[in-house]
């Protein structure tokens, strides 16, 4: 008896912790398009609210690489 529910337990430890480090990743990435962030290219302040991505001083298109920062788009 006891030994289950130390199982259960440590399984419910577990699954918090899953849930904390997923609400975590997911936070970041809903709170990306309110930044305000520099274009690549002209160096202008800019919020980005949707895609396509395009500066609004110079024009250039943009994307997100990889790793989440802004570059510029070469069709």
């Amino acid at each position: 008896m006891w030994l289950r529910l130390l199982l259960l337990a440590i399984a419910g430890w577990i699954a918090y912790r899953y849930i904390r480090k997923l609400i975590k990743q997911l936070s970041g990435k809903l709170n990306m398009h309110k930044q305000i962030e520099r274009c690549p290219n002209c160096g202008e302040s800019i919020q980005l609210v949707n895609d396509p991505l395009k500066c609004p001083q110079c024009g250039q298109l943009l994307a997100r690489g990889l790793d989440g920062k802004l570059i510029i788009r070469v069709n």
